[in-house]
């Protein structure tokens, strides 16, 4: 088969091609799909600051627990809310498998992915992605780590629970480590003129699924699911910030480190105890 120039591969394809060597795949696999050489993809590799396996790295057969997210225990609630908000599928190739699920977090927050890679049970490595431009618009502005698995049952099981929904899979709808999850992964909290605020964005559905959590279910705060630019957030304020921190963030098993120290300096700061 004749070789295209590296050129001809799309934005899209130069980064799907990172996520799937990240995630286990082989250069030369990944090549052959694209119709390009082994030596343009890892030249897109090393552009993009992906670290390139050596030969007895690259015969390692990783560890993984496929059924992770089988059972819906509080750390696997709350790591399918982080991946509700920041997780990403990535597709089924037919013939080649390549489905998975790829999580790319801003470079401090490379301990959360450790997390993340210890609870799966995994040996992938978490690779460092230095600051690079995808187009004229769309670029990361600081450096980054990506950590990425090929799993057709984790990214089926993350489908099936609603990751796209609507709606979200009931049990995880009323759990509070889910919600922590998503609030780590796109929400801020933090003490701003001296009040607690609470902050959560994503789509439409989720974000209502989040009012009903707060205000139906455990009667906090009076709120609404309002536009923030492309998507909706929930915004609260004052003692129902605090009291919904407090609900989501005391004595939890997991939580990103800088927004727990957060979530405990608000509700000291409104005398709900350390």
């Amino acid at each position: 088969m004749e070789m295209s120039p590296v050129w001809k591969l799309t934005p899209e394809q130069k980064l799907e091609a990172v996520e799937r060597y990240v995630g286990g795949q082989g250069a030369t696999e990944i090549a052959a799909d694209y119709g390009v050489s082994n030596v343009a993809i890892l030249g897109v590799l090393r552009r993009r600051g992906v670290q390139v396996r050596t030969n007895s790295e690259a015969q390692t057969k990783h560890t993984l627990r496929h059924d992770a997210l089988d059972i819906l225990t509080p750390d696997a609630a709350y790591w399918c809310g982080f991946l509700f908000a920041d997780g990403t599928i990535m597709p089924p190739r037919p013939g080649h498998g390549g489905g998975g699920i790829a999580l790319v977090l801003a470079e401090r927050d490379r301990d959360h992915l450790a997390k993340f890679r210890g609870f799966l049970g995994s040996s992938h490595a978490i690779t460092a992605i230095a600051p690079h431009r995808y187009n004229a618009s769309d670029y990361f502005a600081h450096p980054a780590a990506r950590f990425a698995v090929n799993s057709d049952r984790l990214a089926d099981r993350l489908r099936s629970l609603g990751r796209y929904g609507p709606p979200v899979n009931s049990e995880l709808a009323e759990s509070r480590d889910f919600w922590r999850g998503v609030v780590d992964g796109d929400g801020s909290l933090g003490l701003y003129g001296g009040k607690p605020h609470l902050r959560v964005c994503g789509s439409d559905w989720l974000m209502e699924a989040f009012r009903s959590f707060v205000v139906d279910r455990h009667h906090l705060c009076h709120a609404t699911v309002r536009p923030h630019k492309s998507i909706y957030e929930v915004h609260l304020c004052g003692p129902s910030a605090a009291n919904a921190v407090s609900l989501l963030y005391r004595d939890a098993s997991t939580a990103l480190d800088r927004k727990l120290n957060g979530a405990r300096n608000i509700y000291a700061r409104a005398g709900l105890g350390s």
